[in-house]
C-alpha cells in the first residue's frame, strides 16, 4: 500500500467521524463497511468511489484504481470544511436554487446522524 493511499484514507475517516457519519464502533469496521454505510445513511457515493477506485486497488493491489491520485485528493478535500466554495452544488440550467443537502441534520442530544428508519 503507498502511504498516501493510507493518509488520504486517515484523512477521509477523521472528517467522517468530525461529521458524525460513522457508525458506533467505526474502528472495528472495514472501508467498505463504513462506505455501505455512508451510502446508506446519506443516499451518496463518494466514499464507496474513493474506497473501491482508489484506496483499494492501492492498498490490495498495489495498482492505480479508477480514480488518480489527485482525483482522489479532491475527493477526500470535498469533505473538509470550506469545501463548498471548491465544490459548489451542481445547479440545474433552469433553476438559479442550489440543490438541497443530502445530510439530515445531527442529533441534538449525541451530535451524530440519526438512524435511518428511526424516529429523530
Amino acid at each position: 500500500m503507498t502511504p498516501k493511499a493510507e493518509q488520504l484514507w486517515t484523512r477521509l475517516f477523521a472528517q467522517l467521524r468530525r461529521q458524525g457519519r460513522l457508525p458506533l464502533r467505526s474502528e472495528q469496521l472495514t472501508p467498505q463497511e463504513i462506505a455501505a454505510h455512508c451510502s446508506e445513511a446519506d443516499g451518496e457515493d463518494r466514499v464507496r468511489s474513493f474506497v473501491h477506485d482508489y484506496y483499494y486497488p492501492h492498498h490490495f493491489g498495489q495498482v492505480a484504481g479508477a480514480l488518480s491520485e489527485v482525483e482522489a485528493e479532491a475527493l477526500v478535500a470535498s469533505f473538509e470544511p470550506g469545501a463548498k466554495a471548491i465544490f459548489p452544488p451542481a445547479l440545474n440550467s433552469s433553476d438559479s436554487s442550489p440543490t438541497p443537502s443530502v445530510h439530515r441534520p445531527l442529533c441534538q442530544i449525541c451530535e451524530h446522524r440519526p438512524v435511518p428508519s428511526q424516529p429523530t
